[in-house]
């Protein structure tokens, strides 16, 4: 796991989309982005074939909120991002639906 490609993206993601994400963060139980990412304990994980990345459990005062860090690689696979300029970031919800999504390609939100 590279913890220095996973600090480069959430900086990236943070001057991408810091209103976005500071109202993201409020879903982890958290004041502010910057604070949520203090906390975030990013995991390597597959869950089963055609998905690979990075999962931070829920934060205290979450309510099951995942944070997922992945990177699409065609219409069903996911693998981790080798790359703070190509990722996908998002905020999951216990109820399996997307609260945020980051999607960047190029260095460029999408």
């Amino acid at each position: 796991m590279d913890l220095h490609l996973i600090r480069r993206i959430l900086k990236s993601a943070s001057r991408l989309d810091p209103d976005g994400l500071d109202l993201a963060a409020r879903h982890l139980g958290a004041l502010s982005w910057a604070q949520a990412q203090a906390q975030l304990d990013f995991r390597p994980c597959t869950a089963g074939p055609g998905f690979g990345g990075y999962l931070a459990a829920p934060l205290p005062g979450s309510q099951g909120c995942l944070v997922v860090l992945a990177v699409p690689e065609g219409r069903v696979r996911w693998a981790a991002p080798r790359s703070a300029r190509h990722f996908w970031l998002g905020f999951i919800g216990p109820d399996g639906e997307d609260r945020h999504v980051l999607n960047v390609v190029a260095g460029q939100r999408r």
